[in-house]
């Protein structure tokens, strides 16, 4: 009897033992994570000035536009049938490109960049702030637009960044042009912020 006594209270003291472990278990803190290692930090993109229209515009672009019959009028390489024009980026020394169907009115476009240091982009913001354009704000790009009409004002649009000026101008203007010049320039910021 004695030892049956004794095997129970062994069995109700291991049975204590266990539930008062178990009760520490589960106050005891969570392990600790290993902290995710920091992931790499994106780098601003840099602007890079493009030698040529064929590197400003991209190869496809280029290709587009003498499909539809247009043909270089003027590059600031030299190279074009009614070189020089200048351009209309006024100050500094933009890569510009004109482009047009040769004897066709207000056929005529540019699309031009050039690299800006802090000081030159203060002096740009400053003159296309007073152009009478309109002024979108996104962060650190501001784009000025005009959208003009179709017959007497051009489309112009100016994307001004701390380090880059790049300009769309088609002689021909309205919305519709407009909306051409934002599709060729996200084109060309592409191909100088590679």
């Amino acid at each position: 009897m004695q030892r049956s006594m004794r095997h129970g209270s062994t069995v109700i003291a291991v049975a204590v033992l266990a539930l008062a472990l178990a009760g520490c278990a589960k106050e005891a803190p969570p392990p600790k994570q290993a902290s995710p290692s920091p992931t790499p930090t994106e780098q601003a993109a840099v602007f890079v000035a493009p030698k040529d229209c064929t590197a400003l515009l991209g190869k496809p672009l280029e290709d587009e536009f003498l499909s539809q019959g247009n043909v270089l009028f003027s590059s600031t390489g030299g190279g074009g049938i009614y070189y020089p024009i200048e351009s209309t980026q006024t100050g500094g020394s933009p890569l510009s490109c004109w482009y047009g169907k040769d004897m066709v009115d207000l056929s005529s476009f540019e699309l031009a960049a050039q690299s800006l240091t802090p000081d030159a982009h203060e002096g740009t913001l400053s003159v296309l702030e007073a152009g009478g354009f309109t002024e979108v704000t996104n962060g650190d790009v501001v784009t000025f637009t005009q959208v003009g009409d179709e017959g007497t004002t051009p489309a112009i649009v100016h994307i001004l960044r701390p380090d880059s000026w790049v300009t769309g101008y088609r002689t021909f203007g309205g919305a519709d042009s407009v909306a051409t010049l934002n599709g060729w320039l996200a084109t060309v910021e592409a191909n100088v912020y590679p």
